[in-house]
């Protein structure tokens, strides 16, 4: 059976949810929709309350650069993900909109971080990259960020994909040749929250940039 896109339907919503057309998975114990053309029958569900978000299709990237640690200063593997075909969904009640999902492709764009991955992947993330859940007293928060491979201090987004000298800050051929994507599939669909960064250089990533396929075990 394919599993196009897991809902976040809670148990007095699951009559509704089936009448519209989804079916119930025991294992992950989800509900889920079988065909992206039904996907604008459950807005309210892929929402979740919100007044936008994104839904990420078929495989996203890893993307892997180096920077300087400031603690260290040892050199430190960092990474990003990258996005390709998504789609930005709105609420049709808050935006005037006659389609509230639009689909985009062929560009890849470069975000911190990606919500409701497989558990799997960020156990993978973890063991091999020191990327992980923190505690970041700049912002008096916990979020998902690099480590240092050394000494284990946190790599903040900020100086990582905002800062003019940073490895995912895309200028030029030459910024983008610098990086390594790796492709992973995805099992389903996923919906998501983004920071999102269009800029006008992203083209140049599938363009110029070392692209490769890469295949993580117990994604689920």
């Amino acid at each position: 059976t394919i599993m196009k896109l897991l809902l976040n339907a809670s148990y007095d919503d699951k009559d509704m949810v089936k009448k519209l057309g989804a079916y119930w998975n025991p294992t992950l114990k989800k509900w889920y929709v079988q065909n992206e053309q039904d996907y604008e029958k459950f807005i309210p569900w892929i929402l979740q309350g919100q007044e936008e978000t994104y839904i990420i299709k078929d495989y996203f990237y890893l993307i892997f650069g180096t920077k300087t640690c400031y603690r260290c200063n040892h050199p430190t593997s960092v990474i990003g993900f990258g996005i390709e075909n998504y789609a930005d969904v709105i609420d049709p009640n808050v935006y005037d909109t006659d389609s509230p999902i639009s689909w985009h492709s062929g560009t890849i764009h470069i975000v911190p971080f990606i919500d409701n991955l497989p558990n799997g992947i960020y156990k993978y993330l973890q063991e091999k990259f020191h990327f992980y859940n923190s505690y970041s007293k700049t912002i008096d928060d916990y979020y998902f960020a690099n480590h240092c491979e050394h000494c284990n201090a946190l790599q903040g987004s900020y100086f990582l994909f905002d800062e003019v000298d940073s490895p995912f800050f895309i200028n030029s051929v030459a910024d983008a040749q610098q990086l390594d994507l790796y492709q992973v599939q995805l099992k389903y669909d996923i919906i998501t929250d983004l920071d999102l960064r269009c800029c006008s250089t992203d083209y140049l990533i599938k363009k110029s940039a070392n692209i490769h396929q890469i295949i993580i075990k117990d994604s689920k």
